[in-house]
């Protein structure tokens, strides 16, 4: 393998605009020795006496080859023409012909002004120096063949396969024409090394990267409302689908439509952190409620307070003493509201149905009894996200309609989170994405530092927003967290704020859920405690690139 550069992923390779250079490059990359170096698209200013200004000249590829020489190659893709009569060249696909530059004349120019660069460090050596024309489209270039334009200096498809033997020909054919030429050498592959760059890998950056796999994931988003074009027909609904498949964006989409088509929409969820980004993103929304079912609750036994002077909570105590608050006591002083205060909205629906205890079911079929006979109650949900309880009372008899395609996570994203997913088959995203990266460290301690290291680089050399991380703490949060605000970018960090302007979110696996960010740093504090419901959450959450921070037995379990 050659010392190619720049040095390129083969996602990368895919992003060249020419499918020629594509696979000149893989070849040459792929078949050349270990101790030639090749130089892809290198940019060239002359500044030779005859021009009055710069030019500019470029090689699409130049080989340096320590027993020969330099050899300049210019590639063309799709079939070629050539008219010697007004010296035209054009390139001919299923599209027509497209005049384009003479190759050879190109290859020579930037032949010229890579010898005058040797020639300044290398002074009395004399270089082989080569051109060439590659045509890896065509099988057969011998009818461009001319006494200006021997085959000899032309490649085609075939050579592909052997390239170094098709790189030696051309040097040989062009020592026939050069006499008395030094060989290249090691020093010279160093001297054009220092000219033309150290071998890089070049990496495109993160927050580009990530702009456009949002872009795709915006439109996959778009595609899944299809779905909601069923709910015209149905005043109850169940919509189930596995993490990423887009259930929340859905919730909230219907829930606005319906709310500016000026019926009276509410909007609810299990999780506090959520049901806040709900309601800000339906600010303005007159018509729309978007809040937790306790913050539901809350509301209602003020509103109750304010105008009867009944305390509804002190009185579901007494009722049922000892009983939990959250589970008890605050879905019974709902429905005992709904007597005292009625209640006024068309449209009822759910996200994180999955949470939802058997109490606040019967809440919602209570307050639907006390609404319209033509209100609507549509549910989202995911059974694999139950982390808070199972619930099989739902006041909607009928089957559900199924979201397939997930459209948050990328591919090695979800591949790892579904592992843990049990029910209707989803399809995986279409973003490749990269794979997902473990911090494995022993102790906290050393992990709290490994991450601190890796989300300092994101935020100083990729241009990444702190925003656009989450730290995810899979248990021990408090002892976590102390081992955090101990480093030296402590100032960052927003534990359990629900706001957390410029700032990274640090959370726990429970209270993040429902929540998405483009970055998720996942801490597996406890190898021996680890959930694989929570797993399945907690991985789902990151939209475009996951790092795993853990021991060594937790990355193997992971990974089994």
């Amino acid at each position: 393998m050659s010392n190619i550069i720049p040095e390129l992923t083969e996602a990368q390779i895919r992003e060249i605009p020419s499918y020629a250079e594509q696979v000149t490059y893989r070849a040459l990359r792929d078949q050349l020795p270990n101790d030639w170096m090749v130089v892809h698209s290198l940019e060239l200013v002359t500044s030779h006496p005859k021009y009055e200004s710069h030019a500019d000249r470029e090689a699409d590829f130049v080989v340096f080859a320590p027993n020969y020489g330099v050899l300049v190659v210019e590639v063309k893709g799709g079939g070629i023409g050539y008219n010697k009569e007004n010296d035209s060249w054009h390139s001919i696909n299923n599209n027509g012909k497209f005049v384009i530059k003479n190759p050879i004349r190109q290859a020579k120019e930037a032949k010229y002004e890579i010898r005058r660069h040797l020639n300044v460090r290398l002074p009395g050596k004399k270089i082989l120096m080569a051109h060439a024309a590659f045509f890896p489209d065509i099988d057969n270039a011998r009818p461009l063949h001319s006494h200006d334009l021997p085959s000899q200096i032309m490649g085609t498809g075939k050579d592909l396969q052997d390239m170094k033997y098709w790189c030696e020909s051309v040097f040989q054919f062009w020592m026939g024409k050069e006499t008395d030429c030094d060989e290249f050498g090691q020093l010279g592959i160093k001297v054009a090394q220092e000219i033309y760059g150290k071998k890089v890998s070049i990496t495109p950056s993160l927050a580009q990267a990530i702009q456009r796999e949002a872009e795709i994931q915006i439109n996959l988003t778009n595609q899944q409302k299809v779905i909601l074009r069923q709910l015209k027909r149905r005043k109850r609904a169940i919509i189930e689908g596995g993490a990423g498949t887009g259930k929340t964006v859905l919730a909230l989409d219907h829930a606005q439509n319906l709310a500016r088509q000026g019926m009276k929409v509410l909007l609810l969820c299990y999780n506090k952190i959520l049901a806040n980004t709900l309601k800000t993103r339906s600010k303005g929304i007159g018509n729309l409620h978007a809040m937790s079912f306790h913050s539901f609750c809350n509301w209602r036994v003020k509103q109750v307070k304010q105008n009867t002077q009944r305390d509804l909570l002190k009185e579901s105590e007494a009722n049922y003493p000892g009983e939990d608050l959250y589970k008890v006591l605050m879905p019974d002083a709902l429905i005992v509201s709904f007597d005292i205060e009625p209640v006024d909205y068309d449209v009822i629906i759910i996200d994180e149905g999955q949470d939802f205890e058997d109490e606040y079911w019967m809440a919602i079929e209570m307050m639907l009894d006390n609404l319209m006979d033509d209100a609507r109650l549509y549910v989202f949900q995911d059974a694999n996200q139950a982390i808070f309880t199972i619930s099989d009372v739902l006041p909607i008899d009928e089957y559900p309609l199924f979201l397939t395609d997930n459209c948050r996570n990328t591919k090695p994203i979800h591949e790892a989170a579904y592992k843990y997913y049990k029910g209707e088959e989803v399809d995986f995203p279409k973003i490749e994405g990269e794979p997902i990266r473990y911090l494995v460290e022993e102790t906290l301690a050393s992990q709290a530092k490994v991450l601190e290291k890796n989300i300092a680089h994101l935020l100083t050399s990729e241009n990444i927003v702190p925003e656009d991380i989450a730290v995810i703490i899979s248990s021990d949060f408090d002892q976590a967290a102390e081992h955090l605000m101990n480093g030296r970018k402590s100032n960052i960090w927003a534990f359990k704020e629900i706001v957390s302007k410029n700032k990274i979110t640090v959370e726990t696996a429970k209270r993040f859920k429902g929540l998405e960010v483009p970055i998720i740093f996942l801490w597996i504090t406890e190898s021996q405690k680890i959930d694989e419901k929570l797993l399945y959450v907690s991985i789902s959450r990151a939209r475009l690139r996951l790092w795993i921070v853990c021991d060594k037995q937790a990355h193997l379990q992971i990974e089994k």
